[in-house]
């Protein structure tokens, strides 16, 4: 699934496929049953806008998903 990341250096969005959840993540549920995820997700490959390796905290990131 692709997901959107910001660029860190050039402040511009892309989309990747390429990335992965890094261990300790933690899926917390509200009261109302709403689920968020605590941890970080790392990009596999270089930023194809920079050529560095970003990681966001999971709320950084955007999903088109739902």
């Amino acid at each position: 699934m692709e997901l959107y990341f910001t660029c860190p250096n050039k402040q511009t969005v892309f989309g990747t496929s390429d990335y992965f959840l890094q261990d300790g993540y933690e899926i917390v549920v509200s009261d109302s049953g709403e689920k968020k995820l605590i941890g970080n997700v790392s990009l596999s490959s270089e930023c194809p806008l920079c050529g560095e390796y970003h990681t966001y905290r999971a709320e950084e990131v955007i999903c088109t998903y739902g």
